[in-house]
C-alpha cells in the first residue's frame, strides 16, 4: 500500500537507520512526490554524512539538486562523491552531463578525460562517452577540436571491443557520421 500511515514508518524506520540507502532513496522520492522538498533534501544531506554512504544517496542528492534547478550544489555533490569514490562511472557521466549542459565546456571536458581514462570492457560505454564529446564539441566552439580527437578514440575503443547488440551498433554509425 501507498497510504499515508505506511509512509510514516518508512519515515520513522529511515530516522533510526540512515544507512539503508534503498529506504533513504524511496523516502526522498517520496517526499520529493509529495513536493515536499525541504524534507528530501535534508534527508538526503543527512545520509551522505553517515560512515560511508553510497554512491546510489549522492546521486540521488545530485540528482534532486539538479532537478531542483541547483545546479551548482548538483556538481558539489557529485565532486564529492566522485572525491570518496573517484571510479564510479555513472556518476562521471552524470556530472560531466551536468557542466556540459551549464556550458561548462572545460570542467566537463577535464572530467570526461577523467572518465576516459578509467576505461570499460563494455562499448556502450565508449558509445556514450563518445556521445558526450560531440555534444560539448556541438556547444563549446572553445574545446571543438578537442573533444572531436577524444570522440574519436571512444568510438575507436568501441569497436574494439567488437559489440554485437544492434542498438550499440547503430549508436556506433551514428557517432561515426558525426566524426
Amino acid at each position: 500500500d501507498d497510504n499515508d500511515a505506511t509512509f510514516e514508518f518508512f519515515v520513522r524506520s529511515v530516522e533510526q537507520d540512515l544507512g539503508n540507502e534503498a529506504l533513504v532513496v524511496e523516502v526522498a522520492r517520496r517526499y520529493l512526490q509529495q513536493k515536499q522538498y525541504d524534507k528530501a533534501l535534508t534527508l538526503l544531506r543527512r545520509a551522505v554524512q553517515v560512515e560511508n554512504p553510497s554512491a546510489a544517496v549522492y546521486s540521488f542528492l545530485g540528482l534532486t539538486l539538479a532537478q531542483l534547478g541547483r545546479p551548482d550544489e548538483a556538481v558539489a555533490v557529485y565532486r564529492e562523491s566522485l572525491r570518496r569514490m573517484p571510479g564510479q562511472f555513472p556518476t562521471r557521466l552524470v556530472l560531466a552531463q551536468l557542466l556540459v549542459e551549464q556550458k561548462r565546456a572545460g570542467e566537463a571536458l577535464q572530467v570526461l578525460v577523467e572518465l576516459e581514462g578509467l576505461g570499460s570492457a563494455d562499448p556502450r560505454f565508449w558509445v556514450d562517452l563518445a556521445e558526450l564529446y560531440v555534444q560539448l564539441g556541438q556547444i563549446a566552439p572553445d574545446v571543438r577540436a578537442e573533444a572531436r580527437e577524444h570522440a574519436k578514440t571512444a568510438v575507436a575503443a568501441a569497436e574494439s571491443r567488437n559489440p554485437q547488440d544492434p542498438a550499440v551498433l547503430q549508436r556506433l554509425a551514428d557517432r561515426q557520421s558525426d566524426l
